[in-house]
C-alpha cells in the first residue's frame, strides 16, 4: 500500500483563498461560495487585498468531509448567476 502525504505540509498554517483553491483543486467561484455560506471556517477581513484567512487544520477538516460527503459542498442551482 501507498503512504499517503500530506498534501497541506508545505502551506502555511494560514492559508488564503488562492492556496486553498489550489490544495484542495477547486476554482476560485466555487472556494468563494464554500467560505461565504460558511461551509469552511475562515475569517474575512474588508480589505479585499487581504481577503480570507484560512486555518490549514479547517482545509483538512473540509478535504475529509469532502471524500465522505461530497454532495454537502456541491454549488446549488440557486447559487449560480
Amino acid at each position: 500500500m501507498k503512504k499517503q502525504t500530506d498534501i497541506l505540509a508545505h502551506y502555511p498554517d494560514t492559508l488564503c483563498q488562492g492556496q486553498l483553491c489550489e490544495a484542495a483543486h477547486i476554482s476560485k467561484r466555487r472556494a468563494r461560495y464554500l467560505l461565504d455560506k460558511g461551509l469552511i471556517p475562515n475569517v474575512h477581513s474588508p480589505n479585499r487585498r487581504l481577503g480570507y484567512k484560512i486555518k490549514k487544520e479547517d482545509v483538512r477538516v473540509f478535504l475529509r468531509e469532502l471524500r465522505e460527503n461530497p454532495e454537502r459542498y456541491a454549488l446549488h442551482a440557486s447559487a449560480r448567476p
